[in-house]
């Protein structure tokens, strides 16, 4: 037997033997029939120095016998596309057109825009500077603040400043316009003289020391009740002084400052009986004068100072007066008479209820000859600190 490789001669033998290399699978059938051996060489997929695998595409540019799954697309590229297929070229006329007249016409249309974008002029030129900026700010704000009943604005363009002041104002404070200090001129309606404290600080004594008190609370002031019809208890007072509910504490200290002119042409042995009250519960009881002479001139001034001290709180809180009544014949400078009267012991007093000070007159007869004219009153509060 003469064996060839690749028409080569290699050698004669009389036996051949085929072994099987990497990826091949040899089958050897013998058929008798035919006086001959038949070999089927199969080649598996994979490397190794093996065959090409069988279960992908090739694109090749041209055609090979050891491939199965080739796509042969030419040793260059065709079609719409030139050059080679490392450095491939799109060809000028493509997709059935140059597209020559789609690029004049867009050429043609940024032309026009850029005209028209000249001939507007540079956007730019209506821009401002801040330094510009801010004044045209500060000159809007100057505008939007509008003068009130009550406040002044004022705008100085030049110097870029803006100036609010209060106006002036009256009643019993007085300013004036632009000023920072008032003018107390009157307290609750009734004149006050300029300079003179309108608060300040009291002392309490407590039968063992006196005490510090804090600011005083002014209640009220006014002239007093002028009557004569009756002979029944009657407040003298065109106002008692308010408490408030649950507003006490112990120490709190009131004074009540009360002068009148009694008039007596009724009879002899009148009298006026002075009560401090507070609320429906009296705290003094009664404060009387000695006799007053009848008679068409006696005319008698009368001046009380009442005290009253809270000695407890609550439901059953309680207060503690001290009362004095000076009397002097008119145009006498002389007291003619001088009454004191005080509590030994606190009344109980419901501070947690609104309350008032009050001072009542009981006129020992009904007569239009005997009458009381008071003239003015004040009170206050100080509570202890």
């Amino acid at each position: 037997m003469i064996v060839f490789k690749n028409s080569v001669y290699a050698a004669v033998r009389s036996a051949l033997n085929l072994i099987e290399g990497a990826n091949i699978t040899l089958t050897v059938a013998d058929d008798p029939t035919n006086n001959q051996v038949d070999v089927t060489i199969a080649g598996a997929a994979g490397g190794g120095g093996g065959g090409a695998p069988t279960t992908v595409d090739y694109l090749v540019g041209t055609a090979d016998a050891g491939l199965s799954g080739e796509i042969v697309v030419g040793t260059s590229p065709g079609g719409e596309l030139g050059g080679t297929w490392a450095s491939p070229t799109v060809d000028a006329t493509h997709s059935g057109s140059s597209h020559a007249a789609t690029q004049t016409a867009a050429e043609a249309t940024a032309s026009t825009a850029l005209s028209n974008h000249a001939a507007a002029g540079d956007p730019h030129t209506a821009y401002q500077l801040e330094s510009a900026l801010t004044e045209d700010v500060q000159d809007i704000v100057g505008a939007l603040l509008v003068d009130s009943a009550d406040v002044d604005y004022t705008y100085n363009d030049a110097g870029n400043a803006q100036t609010i002041a209060v106006k002036a104002f009256t009643g019993d404070v007085t300013k004036t316009s632009g000023a920072v200090a008032t003018t107390v001129t009157a307290i609750q309606g009734n004149t006050h003289t300029a300079g003179a404290p309108t608060f300040g600080h009291a002392y309490v004594h407590d039968n063992s020391t006196f005490k510090r008190t804090g600011i005083i609370q002014h209640l009220g002031a006014g002239e007093g009740v002028t009557y004569n019809t009756s002979s029944a208890q009657t407040s003298v007072l065109n106002n008692v002084l308010p408490i408030p509910a649950n507003s006490l504490k112990v120490g709190d200290f009131f004074e009540l400052n009360y002068s009148s002119i009694v008039y007596n042409n009724s009879g002899a042995n009148r009298t006026a009986a002075f009560a401090l009250f507070s609320g429906a519960t009296d705290l003094s009881g009664a404060t009387t004068t000695a006799s007053l002479v009848s008679g068409l001139f006696n005319v008698y001034n009368v001046l009380i100072r009442a005290f009253v001290v809270v000695t407890a709180i609550g439901v059953s809180g309680g207060m503690k007066f001290g009362l004095t009544m000076d009397r002097s014949n008119a145009g006498s400078h002389v007291i003619a008479e001088s009454l004191v009267n005080s509590a030994a012991a606190a009344v109980t007093v419901d501070t947690t209820v609104a309350r008032d000070i009050d001072l009542r007159c009981t006129l020992s007869a009904s007569h239009a000859s005997l009458q009381i004219t008071a003239k003015y009153y004040t009170g206050q509060r100080a509570s202890t600190t």
